[in-house]
This record gives C-alpha cells, structure tokens and sequence, in this order.
C-alpha cells in the first residue's frame, strides 16, 4: 500500500514519523513522508521518499515574529503574532498536503497537520494521527497549552475547547475557505474533530510516563515511543569515543530546535557551572545555532548532531529543554535529567519528569543561574534514589515497541492480514 506520512515541526517533531516510516517500509508498504524541504536530506538518508511541502518551520520560529509568538502572554497577543507568523505557511501546506495524498491508501499525520483531515472527509481516506503529546481532550488533566494545574474534571475539559477556539480564531477563516474553494465543503467544526470523524490515535509516547485516561475515546490508543534505531553502519567520530573513555560519564547538554537570543550565555553558565562542579560536558547543538568556540576546555566536547540512543547511555545526565523526542531518548537510555523548559510542551514534560521522580524540580529558564543548576546537578548525580528511579523506568520504555504496536493498529483498520 502506498502509505503518506505528513508532519511538520522540528526536528523532534519530524524524527518519530520518519522512524515509523522505516517500519512501514520494512512491513512492505510504499512510504512517502510530506515535510517541510529543509528535511529533504534527513528523509532521503533514511531511505525514504520525499515529498515537500512549502514553509520552513525553522526559519519562521527563529523570525522576528517567530520569537515574539513565543513570548506572547497576552491571549489577544497571543492570536495575533501566532496569524501573522504562520498564516502563510499554512496556506501553502493546505495546497501541498492536498497534492501529496492524491493517490494515497492511507496516511498518517502530525497534530500540526489539520488538513490532512479535511481531505479524508472530502475522499474517505484511511488516516491515523500520531501525537507525540496527550493533546486529545480529557477530564483527567488539563491542556498543557492553557495551564499546568489541575482544575478539576470539567474545567480541565473546557482547556481543551478553549486552545481550539483560539487556533480557530487564528486560522478558521483560512482553513474554511480553502475547504469550500477546494474541497467544496462547508464549515469545518471547531471543535473535536478528530472525534467526531472517529480518526484512529497513535500516542506515541509511554503509558509508564502518561497512562491512557479513562475517558479517551476507544479509537485512541497509549502505545509507546517511536523512537529511532541506530543504523548498523553508523559510526560515532573516534574523537568522541576517545573523549568518552578518556574520563568519567560526562553531561550531555543539549536544547534541540531551541533558538534563544542569550543561547552563548546560557552555554557559557552551563559550562562554568559544569567546570565548578567538577563535570565533564558534551554540547549536542542541533538547531540551536550554537556554535563551536575555541575557548580551550579538554573537558567540554562540541557535537552538531548525535544518534540520541547511542549517546545517552553513556552519559550521567541530560541538561536540555523538555522536548518530547529529547525526553524520551533521556528516559529510554535511563539516565536523570534536568529540564529547562522554554515553551509549548515542554513544561508540561518537565513536570511529568520530576513527578515520577527522574529529574529535580525544573528549572524556569528565565531563573537559570549557576547556584540552581549547581543544586540540580548534585542532585541529578548523586541522587541514589533517583538514579534508580531512571534506570527502572528505562527498562520499562526499552520493554516496549511503539512502532511495532502502531504498524499492527494500522494493519487492523486497513484488514491487513499478517
């Protein structure tokens, strides 16, 4: 079967579905993955085909804009940057997403990847949304986008309507009238879409670290992460095999697609801090726009990218932002972590981290200074307790296979037999 995979984000957004990707290949289906074009070499290195879809997340969070929607309090505020910065990324990917699933059997989609579910309305095709966070609405906690704290069964519903509300403010005269332009149908519903058209869920995630609400509907499922296997010919640079065995398991810092105007600050407390406490770091920059200096420091390593599955293992804890595919590469390896959140679901993964008792206390990035993060380092390293904690939830994330499990749920829906 020809199956369209459709995601946009970062990359700890994109990541997961190319590795579900590379399951479906190898269950023998026809993969396709639609993402943003600066993922065209990413996709294609692992083997699978491409389609683009127009706009650079990238270049949008690390615009004017793109940083003012983030520090947006003001809910009006709020609406409005988030419009003006994405509007006509989303006008192009109506256009691109229509085009990419002409032809398709059946697809899976991201959250941020709504149209797809207007043209399974129009054609009737098969789609599965993967959600990296528990975003379907439920009496059991509240949005993460609206508020941490629990406000009990009927408000913590109504968080839920309330993002919805806001996103259709932002984008539902766009999307209607793309959907009666080209689809020719009327008024999309604001509100529980994914419901109401009985889509299949895939959360891919851990049930060990958010388990299924009892009143999620029966189509959704609590399955396990996606995460990815490192290739057998992989080879880590001899450098960096030569400076982990050249001293005790270091800390790895890292902040994924994380752009911060005080970025060189933050690294240079952290390595500081590190130095102050006897550390050694490895600094993963990803998207950051972190750049290597020449300061020497035989005890601070610079990497651009790294397998996360080779590298956590050998670490003795993570400094980083609280994004999900971060969190679960932290919490598969088994190591602690300690999390700075900046925005979105990171505060919410922060939190989940330290109740179940793998991480300090978080740590407000607009609070980081030396003596907290000297603080959650003692902890975080010599925590028994812990540690422990990490290494038991770790063997249980390993036990599953969310992939796995997610290529099973598909084959069902679509009557594949095995």
């Amino acid at each position: 079967m020809r199956i369209v995979i459709v995601t946009l984000g970062s990359r700890g957004d994109v990541q997961p579905f190319l590795n579900l990707g590379i399951g479906l290949r190898e269950a023998g289906h026809d993969v396709q993955v639609a993402t943003a074009e600066n993922f065209k070499d990413l996709v294609k290195e692992q083997g699978l085909d491409f389609i683009p879809l127009r706009g650079d997340i990238k270049k949008m969070l690390s615009s004017p804009e793109g940083r003012k929607f983030f520090k947006s309090k003001n809910p009006i505020t709020f609406v409005h940057r988030m419009k003006r910065a994405s509007t006509e990324l989303l006008q192009t990917m109506q256009d691109d997403i229509l085009k990419a699933l002409d032809g398709a059997d059946a697809s899976v989609f991201s959250y941020l990847c709504g149209p797809v579910l207007d043209v399974a309305e129009k054609t009737g095709l098969p789609c599965f949304l993967g959600l990296l966070n528990p975003v379907l609405p439920t009496s059991e906690y509240p949005n993460f986008a609206v508020t941490l704290k629990n406000l009990g069964p009927h408000l913590n519903l109504l968080t839920y309507d309330l993002l919805q509300f806001i996103m259709w403010m932002a984008f539902g005269s766009t999307r209607d009238r793309w959907r009666k332009e080209r689809l020719g149908l009327p008024k999309g519903p604001i509100f529980r879409r994914i419901e109401k058209q009985q889509i299949p869920v895939l959360a891919a995630y851990s049930s060990y670290v958010v388990p299924k609400p009892a009143d999620w509907p029966k189509q959704a499922w609590v399955i396990g992460y996606w995460y990815q296997k490192v290739r057998d010919d992989w080879q880590p640079p001899r450098e960096l095999e030569n400076f982990l065995a050249s001293g005790s398991p270091p800390v790895c810092v890292t902040f994924g697609s994380m752009i911060d105007n005080e970025k060189d600050r933050i690294i240079r407390l952290i390595r500081k801090t590190l130095e102050n406490e006897g550390l050694r770091g490895i600094l993963v920059a990803g998207w950051s726009g972190i750049e290597k200096t020449e300061e020497g420091n035989n005890n601070f390593y610079y990497l651009k990218s790294i397998p996360y599955d080779w590298l956590f293992p050998q670490v003795t804890v993570v400094v980083h932002h609280g994004g999900a595919g971060t969190l679960a590469a932290t919490l598969r390896a088994g190591v602690p972590s300690i999390v700075i959140p900046f925005v979105a679901d990171q505060p919410f993964w922060a939190q989940q981290a330290y109740k179940l008792g793998v991480a300090p206390k978080p740590i407000k990035r607009s609070a980081l200074n030396e003596k907290c993060l000297s603080y959650a380092l003692r902890i975080a390293v010599n925590d028994k307790g812990l540690r422990k904690k990490a290494r038991e939830l770790g063997h249980f994330i390993r036990g599953e296979d969310g992939i796995v499990t997610a290529i099973d749920i598909i084959h069902q829906h679509l009557g594949i037999k095995k």
